[in-house]
């Protein structure tokens, strides 16, 4: 069942925000209140990142099969709890129940790719041009890791950034989207069940200016992976670009597919454009995977044309 109250997940336990106050978490198909949610503050972020920062270097000493199977024990746990994490998807998202118990599956999938990935934690030897001197690459944690949460895919979202970070010995910090704020609590709740220690992962709640920002310029911070709109991960490079010391960031931005066809038969093209349809209006085009226009060969238009339904412009 969906909470009525949502916490922040640092250190192993639901934490009420430092400053006490709520935002209201709303459900996309109604809009009815559902449930009050902590607004997190840069005291909140702190706490939580020096409790990653505090767990880290620990962590790293582990050998990565080691961390390769407390990752397995999460995805095991992950399908047992197939329907809980799906129905947390369909009240935050509103998706469909097939759609939402699909992304705890692929979730789950995922998580024992990268539990076999701890067996294959190679590094690289290099010949050197020096004489009786050889060259070698060895993978290292980076520290502690920030991960920005989209909406449209929470539970897909966490596992594509926890999951890796974890297995490559780093701490994670999450940041919830406001909109879809339990699913890293379960999520934590989840790695805690599996036997991953104290402190290594942590969900913030709140805003972005009040949340995302602090926890971009903490210091504790040495890696940031945002996904989001592109106006959020320009502010985010640029405030990354200007850190005093290195710091790492990845950043996934919005935008649409354009899909290429060519030589198909009439009979084929319908079936083309049933497809792209499908594709430009899941999750009502909130998806990397949407498609807003299709690129068709021009020995291919008079054919596509003749199909019901399809729309050419030459450009």
């Amino acid at each position: 069942m969906y909470p009525r109250e949502i916490l922040h997940w640092i250190n192993d336990a639901e934490v009420a925000a430092s400053s006490a106050q709520t935002f209201d978490k709303r459900c996309p198909i109604d809009d009815r209140v559902i449930a009050q949610v902590a607004r997190g503050t840069a005291e909140d972020v702190r706490r939580a990142t020096a409790m990653a920062a505090s767990a880290a270097e620990a962590w790293g000493r582990v050998p990565p099969p080691r961390r390769g199977e407390v990752l397995g024990r999460a995805a095991a746990l992950l399908r047992l709890k197939e329907r809980e994490f799906g129905d947390i998807v369909r009240t935050e998202t509103g998706k469909p129940w097939k759609n939402a118990v699909a992304e705890v599956g692929s979730s789950a999938d995922l998580g024992i790719f990268m539990a076999s990935e701890g067996s294959r934690f190679y590094g690289k030897t290099m010949t050197s041009p020096i004489a009786n001197r050889s060259v070698r690459t060895e993978r290292a944690p980076i520290g502690v890791c920030a991960a920005i949460m989209p909406f449209n895919s929470p539970l897909a979202g966490i596992a594509w950034k926890v999951f890796p970070a974890l297995l490559c010995g780093n701490a994670v910090v999450a940041k919830s989207h406001e909109l879809t704020p339990y699913t890293a609590v379960a999520f934590g709740k989840l790695l805690q069940e599996a036997g991953l220690p104290r402190g290594l992962y942590s969900a913030v709640q709140g805003l972005g200016p009040e949340v995302g920002t602090a926890l971009v310029e903490d210091s504790h911070v040495d890696l940031v992976s945002f996904t989001g709109s592109v106006a959020t991960g320009r502010m985010i490079q640029k405030t990354v670009s200007g850190r005093p010391t290195c710091m790492r960031s990845t950043i996934a931005t919005s935008f649409s597919n354009t899909p290429s066809a060519r030589n198909c038969a009439i009979r084929r093209w319908q079936v083309a454009t049933d497809a792209l349809a499908s594709v430009a209006i899941t999750r009502s085009g909130v998806a990397a995977l949407s498609c807003s226009r299709l690129r068709i060969r021009t020995s291919s238009r008079s054919s596509a044309m003749r199909c019901p339904g399809m729309k050419c412009s030459v450009r």
